[in-house]
């Protein structure tokens, strides 16, 4: 695990396949969203979370029972769920496993999803296998961090900036 302070001001943080990780993955402690925010370049390049609606995936859950329900929309790269297990989403584990449940198209791509209390930024490659869902290789912490309602190449409010 390593952990990420970054001080004052605007600042451009790199990251190269895998090198977060998904079971230690890095964090984060001060990222500034935003407006002369800070700003991420990963590996996996600016194609975001394909957007959907009510994808199905209490599969992602370990501890899921049959009457469970949980399902994830993307706008703008942002993870938003529903259903009544969101409360057991807990892991990093689980958090790859429910990106893979999104991501099935073949192509590196970023998202992002809020989990007690912080914002998760998640990275994956393209598999090679146009009917299996891509390999998560990077999951960031963005400690603290709320509110994300977009990735974007373009700063805004409420946005975590990618280059």
């Amino acid at each position: 695990v390593d952990t990420i302070t970054t001080g004052a001001g605007a600042d451009h943080l790199d990251f190269a396949a895998g090198d977060a990780g998904t079971g230690d993955f890095e964090t984060i402690t001060d990222y500034t969203a935003g407006v002369s925010g800070d700003v991420i370049d990963h590996a996996a390049g600016t194609t975001l979370l394909a957007a959907q609606t009510a994808t199905n995936v209490i599969a992602a859950i370990a501890s899921s029972a049959g009457t469970d329900t949980l399902t994830a929309s993307v706008v703008s790269g942002v993870v938003t769920l529903a259903g009544n297990a969101i409360s057991k989403l807990s892991s990093a584990t689980e958090l790859k496993d429910l990106f893979e449940l999104l991501d099935t198209n073949n192509s590196a791509q970023l998202g992002a999803i809020e989990m007690s209390g912080s914002t998760y930024l998640i990275a994956d490659a393209a598999n090679g296998n146009a009917n299996a869902a891509d390999i998560v290789g990077d999951i960031i912490k963005l400690q603290g961090l709320t509110g994300i309602t977009a990735i974007s190449t373009t700063a805004a409010a409420n946005t975590i900036t990618i280059v």
